[in-house]
């Protein structure tokens, strides 16, 4: 069991790592540990899911849960599931973007709250390690649920239909062959412009690339797509179905802090003094967005359990990270892949503009992209560069890893929650000055 607890999720290769007996036990530990009523349990479609999903109710029964099977499902639409209809915690079997050999759970608490390792996976680790697993006297009940229809209605709830409809979009549609065919397919068939869906059928394979959109390479396919058809929008979802990038009529991939603020400024113009959490590596663009909207740009840490529960003590509206995750306050703080698209779409509808002019004032500094190095101490690593950098900074925080801001330049370097490597990003007013200080940062974590 070593190694598959991590700081939002239990995750490892199936079935070397991930097993129905460790899912079985992880089942039951979440029924000693949050004494749930009721929990959601869904899947997606990789190998060994049934049999994870399947092990976990009955682990959730021993512990006296009943279990609400919604079966072939995305994690919004798990989300959906637990939130909508007031249950008390949801199971979720998916290993997201990683490659075919990976499987894992999300488990989230009532109203779709995310447990993280801080909040209470780090507990069921121990129970499990312990052997504290006690059945209950009474085993919990087996019940089936579809509510496919009533989530596809949901997310179809936040279109907008445009006063003055203009003419129809050529929208490019990849799902990776992950739950993005199942999360959107019956949304896209209700609108009414002209979408292209590429890889909508879930394989476990990934036959054709990786289902992670933020990597430029599994972004050709859709891109090709695009240029043959002259596409205005092109969307690529994630294995499941929370994350989304964007690719604009241009052909060029959209920045998600770009994104970020579009967004913002679209709910501050109905919400003004509105809080929107930030993602700590977006853009100085994205904060400046929010103020000239007249809300209250908040910057948090890096995470989506960490950004939801600051979205709720705060009651924002809306929270965006650099990693294609879009959270709203009145999807029950959750993130959808879908909502965001629809959102996009209805800017672009309202307003007439294709996406790169609707994105272009958020683009206005230079930017190094996330950055991954391999180091073997990252708090070393990061303490050397805080000596190295500090001087003259008018702002060193500590909120997660390091950032050192100066009045032109700044940067993030913090270890990464799902791999063993240290992430770097940086930002300055021009060209030549992030080469400099990107060459000066690499050559100090490489040295």
């Amino acid at each position: 069991m070593a190694g598959i607890f991590h700081a939002y999720d239990i995750r490892g290769i199936y079935p070397k790592e991930i097993t129905p007996e460790i899912a079985e036990r992880v089942g039951l530990a979440l029924a000693n540990f949050l004494s749930p009523t009721t929990c959601v349990v869904g899947r997606d479609m990789r190998e060994g899911s049934v049999a994870l999903a399947a092990a976990v109710g009955e682990g959730l029964r021993k512990g006296g849960c009943d279990t609400i099977e919604i079966g072939l499902c995305s994690t919004p639409m798990n989300y959906f599931g637990i939130a909508n209809y007031g249950y008390d915690a949801g199971v979720q079997v998916t290993a997201s973007h990683n490659t075919s050999e990976y499987n894992g759970l999300k488990i989230s608490q009532e109203d779709a709250k995310p447990i993280s390792y801080d909040t209470g996976l780090g507990q069921i680790e121990a129970m499990i390690a312990r052997g504290e697993l006690p059945t209950s006297d009474e085993t919990g009940e087996r019940h089936r649920r579809n509510i496919t229809k009533e989530y596809h209605d949901y997310v179809y709830s936040w279109k907008e239909e445009p006063k003055a409809p203009g003419r129809k979009l050529k929208i490019v549609v990849d799902a990776g062959n992950g739950m993005g065919g199942v999360d959107s397919g019956p949304v896209w068939d209700r609108m009414r412009h002209e979408v292209t869906k590429l890889y909508f059928e879930p394989d476990a394979k990934f036959p054709n690339h990786t289902a992670d959109p933020m990597k430029a390479e599994n972004l050709q396919a859709l891109i090709g797509k695009m240029k043959e058809q002259k596409a205005d929008l092109g969307v690529a979802f994630d294995g499941d179905a929370d994350r989304v990038a964007f690719v604009d009529e241009e052909c060029r991939p959209v920045a998600a802090d770009a994104v970020t603020a579009l967004l913002a400024t679209e709910f501050l113009r109905k919400e003004k003094g509105g809080k929107v959490v930030i993602d700590l590596r977006s853009s100085w663009a994205v904060r400046e967005a929010v103020q000239t909207a007249g809300g209250v740009p908040v910057i948090h840490r890096v995470g989506h359990s960490y950004i939801k529960a600051r979205m709720r003590e705060l009651s924002a509206i809306f929270a965006g990270e650099l990693s294609g995750h879009y959270y709203y306050r009145d999807n029950f703080y959750t993130d959808s892949a879908i909502i965001t698209t629809i959102l996009v779409m209805n800017i672009m509808e309202r307003t007439g503009n294709p996406l790169s002019k609707l994105a272009s004032p958020y683009l206005k500094y230079s930017r190094s992209g996330e950055r991954n190095f391999r180091v073997a101490n990252s708090n070393a690593s990061l303490t050397r560069l805080e000596t190295e950098f500090s001087t003259g900074a008018k702002k060193v925080e500590k909120l997660d890893g390091l950032s050192i801001e100066f009045d032109d330049w700044w940067f993030n370097a913090r270890p990464s929650n799902t791999e063993p490597v240290l992430r770097l990003n940086v930002e300055a007013k021009t060209a030549d000055q992030l080469q400099e200080k990107l060459g000066k940062l690499e050559g100090a974590l490489r040295g």
